[in-house]
Order: structure tokens, then C-alpha cells, then sequence
């Protein structure tokens, strides 16, 4: 409630100058379109019964993603029951996340190879492929 006043020292001149300074963009370029995956890395070790990919690409792509399983056997050499899993494509939202669930099928022998490979598109643009292979654990 109280008021208090003030005088400068010494005197003060306001001069209005215009200045045609622009703010810099955020970003000009455009987000990556090449998925990425930031739930797993290549070569991890699955423990659960099915699992969730969760990945980045620019907001609002289509992302392509196919996952299959296989068993090696015999040094990888032969490969038992290759299944398809997911085939399908999702919208990454306006940040750019997308997820999708891969589903658990019956028993699935441990070191059975998930091989995830996701292609992102937007417009008339494609990326090139990510892949990475996930092996299933206890």
C-alpha cells in the first residue's frame, strides 16, 4: 500500500528505433522420416509374451512395419516355421510416436529371431528401411 517515488540520476533519452530482426525458425527442416526405434535395440533379448514396438518418425507418416519370427537351427543355417506376425501400417501421431503390438502366438521357443523392418512414407516420400532383429529369452 504504499507509493514510493524516484528520480534518475542522471537524465534519460528514449529513442524508438525500428529493428527488422526475425525470430529464427524452431526448425526449418523437416523430422527425419526414417522410423526409429526407441522400445528396443537391435539384438535385445525378449522376456515377455509378445511385446510393443514403440518408434519415431515425422508427425503424421505412415509406417510401414512387418515382423517375422524364425527359429534358427543347425547354425542358422536352417530356419524352422518362419511366421508372419504384423503386417500392417500405423499413423505416427502429431509428434511423431507410433506403436504397435506384436501378439504373443502360442509357445515360442527360446532364441526364436523376431525380425522387425519398419519403412516410413509421407506424401510421395519413402524412406529407407530400418531393421533390427530381437531374440526371444526366458
Amino acid at each position: 500500500g504504499q507509493v514510493v517515488y524516484g528520480a534518475a540520476t542522471q537524465p534519460v533519452e528514449f529513442v524508438h528505433t525500428a529493428t527488422n530482426t526475425p525470430v529464427p525458425p524452431v526448425s526449418t527442416l523437416p523430422a527425419p522420416l526414417q522410423p526409429q526405434f526407441t522400445s528396443h535395440r537391435d539384438g535385445e533379448e525378449i522376456r515377455t509374451r509378445g511385446f510393443i514396438l514403440v518408434g519415431q518418425t515425422r508427425p503424421q507418416a505412415v509406417v510401414q512395419i512387418r515382423v517375422t519370427s524364425q527359429l534358427p537351427v543347425l547354425g542358422g543355417v536352417i530356419t524352422l516355421a518362419p511366421q508372419t506376425l504384423v503386417n500392417q501400417e500405423v499413423v505416427a501421431d502429431a509428434n511423431g510416436r507410433f506403436e504397435i503390438a506384436v501378439p504373443y502366438r502360442g509357445v515360442v521357443p527360446v532364441g526364436t529371431q523376431y525380425r522387425v523392418r519398419a519403412v516410413g512414407r509421407f506424401g510421395n516420400e519413402t524412406s529407407a528401411p530400418t531393421e533390427l532383429v530381437l531374440v526371444q529369452g526366458r
